[in-house]
């Protein structure tokens, strides 16, 4: 499995897990830091849509 499925699937289990990051990552044997870079990244991503959207101008 690579790195980016994992981590979503541990965010979104982090989610339901009513736990902090800390005793979450230290629990799933993640240094926090590693975890909290995700965690933000994959939440910004959800917030931000990645890449052009075409738009229609009228003058």
């Amino acid at each position: 499995m690579k790195i980016r499925e994992e981590m979503v699937e541990l965010v979104h289990e982090f989610e339901t897990s009513g736990q902090t990051q800390t005793l979450f990552s230290e629990s799933k044997g993640i240094g926090f830091h590693k975890f909290n870079y995700w965690y933000r990244k994959l939440k910004r991503e959800a917030v931000t849509p990645q890449g052009f959207y075409k738009m229609a101008i009228s003058v």
